[in-house]
């Protein structure tokens, strides 16, 4: 009797084991085949169990939320707890000020970024009207002229086609009304560093522009300004 209580003792912890996560709740960028997920760091993870809302497939830049629940070095075995597919495109040059203006100056706000798999990787903000399916246009700007006191010059810029919270509405519309009718949303987008860097430089500070809507405290008023993003960007 004792040695089969030891051996269900046994059995019991194996199962525990099995099923607790090495790491729970981590995240990496990276692109997958539909088996495998492959960071952004060369990390290999073998997706085991797929629990997201949907099924996660090839992509070649998706973002995932995992479980790791075996393996070791750089070849790992996860559970798969969400994923998101973020905007990937290529960055544009502006060469006038009508070309800027074009790309649009409605609010918009980087609330996370990094580098890594040879893009800039940003998570943003901006306000969409609720229930619309207006497309909002952002790009990621290399200013003219591109370097200036030796820091490579980007403007992040967002066209919400006449649907998106500007300081004017704040300043003129009554605010439960705009809550009623916009709603702040979120995405994550990639954007590749491939051509921004100067021929000869190896490595570069770079300062990232976006507007934003201030609250002034002595006026009262609402105030679009200027937000930057740094860091350093390298070949």
């Amino acid at each position: 009797m004792k040695k089969l209580f030891i051996l269900a003792v046994l059995l019991m912890a194996a199962a525990c084991v099995k099923n607790y996560p090495m790491v729970s709740g981590t995240s990496a960028m990276g692109s997958c085949d539909g088996q495998y997920f492959i960071s952004d760091e060369g990390v290999s993870y073998k997706i085991v169990q797929d629990n997201s809302p949907e099924p996660l497939g090839a992509m070649d830049r998706v973002y995932v939320s995992f479980d790791v629940i075996g393996g070791s070095g750089k070849n790992y075995d996860i559970r798969v707890l969400a994923w998101s597919k973020p905007l990937v495109k290529d960055w544009v040059k502006v060469s006038s000020a009508a070309e800027e203006q074009a790309l649009g100056s409605d609010p918009i706000r980087i609330t996370k970024g990094w580098m890594s798999g040879g893009y800039i990787n940003m998570d943003i903000m901006l306000t969409i009207k609720r229930e619309s399916e207006t497309k909002h246009v952002v790009n990621l700007c290399l200013c003219n002229p591109p370097v200036q006191q030796d820091t490579l010059r980007l403007a992040f810029r967002h066209n919400g086609n006449e649907e998106s919270i500007t300081a004017e509405m704040l300043n003129t519309l009554d605010q439960d009304a705009l809550k009623e009718q916009y709603a702040t949303g979120s995405s994550l987008v990639c954007f590749p560093t491939s051509g921004l860097l100067p021929d000869g430089s190896d490595s570069l500070p770079f300062k990232i522009t976006t507007l934003w809507t201030h609250h002034d405290e002595q006026t009262g008023k609402w105030l679009l300004e200027e937000e930057y993003t740094v860091g350093i960007l390298r070949r």
